[in-house]
């Protein structure tokens, strides 16, 4: 199974490596490496991070979920964009 992530800076990719590695072992917060979808290296990042939305903002093992929820957030953004430069345009 794969597990597909979207980016806070709205890429999506997959992660392709968890460590194993005594030190993440010992400090309980494993590294983990994240690919674009055509399998280039996009960012390694820890499980906090991800647990925290740092980097990432959705994972799923569905990349049409994924793929749906980055294009309602750009239409969000965009529809958030036009809203605040009506107002600014009108003041």
């Amino acid at each position: 199974m794969k597990l597909y992530v979207l980016t806070a800076d709205m890429d999506i990719g997959y992660i392709s490596e968890i460590c194993h590695c005594n030190e993440c072992k010992i400090r309980g917060n494993a590294e983990l490496t994240v690919n674009y979808l055509d399998g280039t290296f996009m960012f390694q990042t820890t499980l906090n991070e991800i647990l925290n939305k740092i980097e990432i903002v959705m994972i799923s093992d569905n990349k049409d979920d994924v793929i749906n929820t980055k294009t309602l957030i750009s239409k969000s953004n965009n529809h958030l964009c036009r809203y605040l430069e009506n107002i600014l345009l009108n003041t």
